[in-house]
């Protein structure tokens, strides 16, 4: 568990359910374990560009976001697909996603 806590920290829920792979050594889980998120994460990575193609008039769009015509549970699924990557165009998007999820409702 403290491999799971100390380096793949989004993985500790599916550890509390369960349904990660075991290994004979910390190095063989490592690995196990990498495998496990890399796959987890361009399975996501296409869900979401699945969910986005098409949106709105001009697609998903990039910009501000406003163009995007994201409804909320649009805009909370990406924001929850961007929350915690460190790439800065992920942060980028993410903060101007926050701030059209802020915006009081019109």
């Amino acid at each position: 568990m403290t491999l799971i806590l100390s380096e793949f920290p989004e993985l500790a829920s599916f550890e509390a359910k369960g349904l990660l792979p075991s290994a004979e050594n910390e190095e063989a889980l490592r690995q196990k374990l990498t495998t496990f998120r890399d796959t987890l994460k361009t399975r996501v990575d296409a869900d979401v560009k699945e969910t986005f193609k098409g949106a709105g008039a001009g697609g998903a769009g990039k910009g501000d976001g406003k163009d995007m015509n994201m409804n909320k549970d649009q805009l909370y699924n990406r924001l929850t697909a961007l929350a915690g990557r460190q790439d800065q165009a992920s942060r980028d998007e993410y903060e101007k996603l926050m701030a059209l999820w802020l915006q009081p409702e019109q």
